[in-house]
């Protein structure tokens, strides 16, 4: 499979990202991902100084260099695995196109920005300005989605022609496992990204938008992703497996380089968390809507948050973060 290179990165950091992959993470379907998530030198120079502070074990970090905004926590699918449309408490709405414009506004450093957290970001009415307004500011936007609202060739090419650099495509299972998890049938969903593929080469965006597959992993799809993987993985750039998060003591024995990484996670009402793990709004740092995010990546709270995990002391939702056991897809959050 060609690996996909973004932005200015040329062989020299394709050829870093292979060899990190291979032999220092050892797990060469990061490849892609390294691509994608660090494609210039700057990037490169921002990971390394974040990986420094985690290193050390500073109650600091660098800076922050992408954010996951919860464009909405409201969805048209009920998944068995997610928590959005059964477990969740938290109040449901969505992201103030202001908000994200302010975000946007006060770090002109962000590497990236995904509009997508909980939720399915496509029933967001203002979704393409977001993308619009991140593009014209020169921050790449990648995107996920269920695609079940990808009903027709108008939709998908104003997606695929709207800027954003990567379209990451939620598929848990494939045929009856499928439609057990999702509620819609495979068949249907299948013609779909078939379609999103086809109007991509038809557009000649191949080399401007990756496509890929991410996979759940639970009990439902594990026995099944191989399956998944064999009929994808020629056609996509990538079919990643994500183990599913698992609220249960955790048996964390290093800090957790999250609070070091340089993503940020606003929820739609401005309150921002430290990782995608907490879904409910458990961990709040600081208001994007009042605050900085960089004063709110170095601020009191997460200082503190990091001085605890250096003395690995995981209290509140970190000494429960755990995921999936499988042989297919490495844990996260470590």
């Amino acid at each position: 499979m060609t690996i996909k290179r973004y932005g200015n990165n040329g062989l020299l950091i394709t050829l870093l990202h292979k060899l990190i992959a291979r032999y220092y993470l050892k797990k060469p379907d990061a490849e892609f991902l390294l691509n994608q998530k660090y494609y210039s030198w700057k990037a490169i120079f921002y990971e390394f100084m974040n990986t420094l502070y985690y290193l050390a074990k500073s109650e600091k970090s660098y800076k922050v260099t992408s954010v996951a905004f919860e464009s909405s926590n409201t969805c048209n699918l009920k998944c068995l695995q997610c928590p959005v449309n059964t477990t969740m408490k938290r109040a449901k709405g969505y992201l103030d196109l202001n908000l994200f414009k302010k975000v946007i506004d006060d770090n002109p450093q962000l590497l990236f920005v995904m509009p997508y957290l909980w939720g399915e970001p496509l029933l967001h009415s203002k979704i393409y300005e977001m993308i619009d307004y991140s593009v014209k500011h020169n921050v790449p936007v990648y995107i996920s989605t269920n695609a079940t609202l990808l009903t027709d060739e108008k939709i998908i090419d104003r997606l695929l022609t709207s800027g954003i650099s990567a379209l990451q495509i939620s598929l848990d299972g494939i045929e009856d496992t499928y439609t057990r998890i999702r509620g819609v049938e495979y068949r249907k969903i299948k013609k779909t990204i078939e379609l999103v593929l086809e109007r991509r080469k038809a557009l000649q965006k191949e080399k401007d938008v990756a496509v890929t597959l991410n996979v759940v992993i639970f009990g439902e799809t594990e026995k099944v992703a191989e399956q998944v993987r064999r009929e994808w993985e020629d056609r996509m750039d990538s079919v990643q497996f994500s183990p599913k998060i698992e609220l249960k003591p955790t048996d964390r024995k290093h800090p957790c380089f999250e609070l070091w990484r340089g993503n940020m996670v606003v929820l739609w009402d401005g309150r921002c968390v430290p990782c995608c793990v907490d879904y409910e709004g458990t961990m709040v740092c600081g208001d994007a809507k009042e605050e900085k995010l960089q004063d709110i990546w170095n601020g009191k709270t997460l200082r503190g948050m990091r001085k605890e995990h250096a003395a690995k002391a995981f209290s509140g939702l970190c000494g429960r973060c755990n995921e999936f056991t499988t042989s297919l897809a490495h844990k996260r959050f470590q």
